[in-house]
């Protein structure tokens, strides 16, 4: 006999803290990426596709050893994180390519009247969105 509801309680806990904080902070950095103009901007671009490119094995030892330090072994917080850390750089990647493919002078016009934001801005963002969020899932 196994505790299936708690199992599943569990990994949907797990799974609502990770999308939304990668979906989130994806949608939030990426579109700083894209649209604004800061010292070592291409740096933090390039950074993050490096570390999408680490294989996550690489990165298990030294994730266990920061759980442990800060005691998050065998929590549900602890394994949101690293859900998280292996995530982000991927949705990060997937919608600053969006962001970069709008033109600059579509956002201007969906900022200007608010009426056409729901028309033109949303139906694009939301498969761009749906991409992002889909590793997300454990």
């Amino acid at each position: 006999e196994t505790n299936f509801w708690r199992y599943f309680q569990n990994t949907i806990v797990v799974s609502a803290i990770t999308t939304v904080i990668v979906v989130t902070a994806g949608v939030i950095g990426a579109y700083s990426l894209t649209r604004y103009a800061f010292p070592g901007r291409t740096l933090v671009a390039r950074m993050t596709l490096l570390a999408y490119m680490f294989p996550p094995i690489i990165m298990l030892v030294p994730l266990f050893l920061l759980a442990r330090e800060f005691g998050l072994v065998n929590s549900l917080l602890g394994l949101a994180l690293t859900y998280i850390s292996f995530a982000l750089p991927y949705a990060l990647w997937i919608l600053r390519a969006f962001f970069q493919s709008i033109p600059v002078e579509a956002l201007r016009c969906t900022l200007s009247t608010r009426s056409d934001q729901r028309t033109i801005g949303t139906p694009q963002a939301i498969a761009a969105v749906s991409a992002a969020s889909g590793p997300t899932m454990p």
